[in-house]
């Protein structure tokens, strides 16, 4: 059920009469306002389905389904006004481009509802299963004289499973030609990269940059470049008057696998 805490009468913690509409549990939400309206984006737990819903900012009570839409498996939702529109987008990796779910006008019933998600066929009530019919019982059989047994055979050897073509072997990994930092220049609250082009079984580059020399989990981030021709990125809104270390590696994607070159030498630089 929808249960949104409000912010009126004495504080926080006063809660609003739930929806009745019933939904499964979401692994990821967003929530936003746009004119006199509330929006709420869910992605259902293990589906490939993602819900809009919308309620008055005077009646949180009035929570309706506006729309629906099949994704791929999301590890992000994010809804959002902007101007007049409503947008939402689901996305899965940091590869894959947000996915603009439903849009429309901000106000009451500005999303148009999606046609409804196919359901599954009714399955047909199995045929009965009739009564099994009595066996009867076999008449017993003269038992027979024994005769002298027969030595077993001995064992022949066993036969050997017969090699593999030498010719049927593995193909190698493919693996990405490396490339180096050529310059890196520090601005106001910013870094400039460069780095060598390659071109050469390469689909882009993968930069990662760190306030910590070991590059720890908890300050370093990653950023994407998915063009190979392309040989720069501006990293923005860091620290200021900060020491950052930075190195760059290239990686080729087939299929959904990814394949990466060794980093790059370390480099350091300072913002300003």
């Amino acid at each position: 059920m929808i249960d949104l805490a409000g912010t009126s009468g004495s504080g926080f913690g006063e809660k609003y009469s739930p929806s009745p509409l019933a939904l499964p549990k979401a692994y990821t939400a967003s929530l936003t306002l746009g004119g006199d309206r509330l929006y709420v984006a869910l992605a259902e737990a293990g589906s490939q389905i993602a819900r809009v819903f919308e309620a008055s900012v005077d009646d949180r009570a009035s929570w309706q389904q506006v729309g629906a839409n099949v994704v791929s498996p999301s590890t992000a939702i994010d809804v959002g006004t902007i101007g007049d529109a409503v947008f939402v987008a689901s996305t899965a990796t940091p590869d894959d481009v947000p996915m603009l779910l439903q849009h429309g006008s901000v106000g009451p019933g500005a999303i148009v509802p999606a046609p409804p998600l196919p359901s599954e066929p009714a399955k047909p009530a199995p045929a009965p299963t009739p009564a099994p019919k009595p066996t009867p019982a076999p008449a017993p059989k003269p038992t027979p004289k024994p005769t002298p047994s027969t030595p077993a055979p001995a064992p022949s050897a066993p036969t050997p499973a017969p090699k593999p073509p030498s010719s049927a072997k593995a193909k190698p990994a493919p693996k990405p030609r490396a490339t180096t930092l050529t310059k890196v220049k520090g601005g106001r609250r910013a870094i400039t990269l460069r780095w060598k082009k390659q071109t050469k079984s390469v689909t882009g580059y993968q930069i990662r940059y760190s306030t910590s020399r070991k590059f720890t989990k908890k300050t370093t981030r990653t950023r994407w470049v998915k063009s190979a021709k392309k040989t720069s990125l501006t990293v923005k809104k860091l620290k200021a008057k900060k020491t950052y270390y930075v190195k760059v590696r290239t990686y080729k994607k087939i299929g959904a696998k990814y394949y990466y070159s060794k980093w790059s030498k370390v480099k350091k630089v300072k913002t300003k």
